[in-house]
């Protein structure tokens, strides 16, 4: 071997044990060996109304929201101290955080199944007129990724944990919306804004949801206060149309005409969320991103095998072809010795 080949070998020896030493190069190089049963993973990454704590937090408190959401859309009724109990931590919340619709949206279902009626509606009429929407689930999501070290979290992980979001939430604000429309006609100042609440509060939920399977329902959810009051759906465009219509010159005959522009704006952004949301495919898209993901952070691993597996190979047919030369070996047996 010549001394340029030696200084070759000996350099990408040394920078290789180098690579494989460093803490951060190591996870790499090395991604292969730290392989994670998925058994493992669902143990250790739950849903929301799984991670409950003592509310130290606000983002705590979600936690318990969510799990209340849960049962009840399971039909796993609450008892009544624990309705009172989920009351008044929702109460307690929107107080912290009067701008968030989320508190507010779900305090309005548990009110009314608590038999507060007038509460409810109250709380509904103040989600609409609050400007975000914030479930915490990302938030509480996140969190649970730092039981990886700091820059040691899978790319791909990030595309699992997405799909642990929960709409039981949104569920609970579904049922409490087609009650109150029941009971909401187009002719009344009461009935039409009841409308414009949940048109406003639907509007909120879809541009906070940070989800686009919640997004999408939240969208779907809005046209609820454009059915005809003894409908509870339709699919009828120009039924949707003429409600929208409707809804909108009831408010400027009423001489509500900024919350007529609202509801024009909150339509027209609606049909834009479902076109960008549906056109480009973006779960599948996120189901691909998590692909490469999972691809890319075992492949330089990867590539280092079948490097070294290659090495391997050269280094043993030279030592089979030297060993043969010397003792004249015959050929059948060399080449059982390389099979082996």
């Amino acid at each position: 071997m010549s001394g340029l080949r030696r200084a070759l070998l000996g350099a990408l020896a040394g920078s290789l044990i180098t690579l494989i030493a460093h803490p951060i190069s190591r996870r790499v190089l090395l991604g292969v060996s730290t392989w994670v049963p998925i058994a493992k993973v669902e143990r250790t990454f739950t849903p929301v109304k799984d991670q409950l704590v003592e509310p130290k937090t606000i983002a705590d408190a979600g936690a318990w929201v969510h799990a209340a959401a849960a049962r009840v859309v399971a039909r796993n009724p609450l008892s009544i101290t624990e309705l009172k109990s989920v009351i008044s931590l929702l109460k307690e919340c929107r107080e912290k955080e009067p701008l968030n619709a989320f508190w507010p949206q779900t305090l309005a279902f548990f009110l009314e199944i608590s038999g507060d009626r007038a509460g409810g509606e109250e709380a509904w009429r103040g989600a609409a007129r609050c400007p975000a929407y914030n479930d915490y689930q990302s938030n509480l999501l996140v969190d649970q990724l730092t039981k990886y070290p700091r820059d040691h979290v899978p790319t791909w992980l990030y595309g699992y944990v997405y799909h642990l979001r929960q709409s039981d939430a949104l569920a609970v604000a579904d049922r409490y919306a087609r009650a109150l429309l029941a009971r909401s006609d187009y002719d009344s100042a009461t009935g039409i804004t009841r409308r414009y609440a949940t048109i406003m509060n639907f509007d909120r939920a879809r541009d906070g949801s940070r989800s686009i399977p919640i997004g999408l329902r939240a969208a779907d959810l809005l046209e609820l206060a454009t059915y005809p009051q003894s409908l509870s759906e339709t699919v009828l465009p120009k039924t949707l149309h003429l409600g929208r219509v409707r809804v909108i010159d009831r408010l400027k005959t009423l001489n509500r005409s900024e919350e007529a522009t609202e509801v024009n704006t909150s339509y027209g952004n609606n049909e834009a969320w479902r076109y960008l949301t549906t056109r480009y495919d973006p779960e599948g898209n996120l189901a691909d991103l998590s692909l490469v993901g999972a691809i890319t952070g075992v492949l330089p691993c990867l590539l280092l095998i079948v490097g070294m597996v290659g090495v391997a190979l050269s280094l043993i047919s030279l030592l089979i072809d030297k060993v043969s030369n010397k003792v004249r070996w015959r050929q059948e047996y060399v080449a059982i010795v390389a099979i082996c």
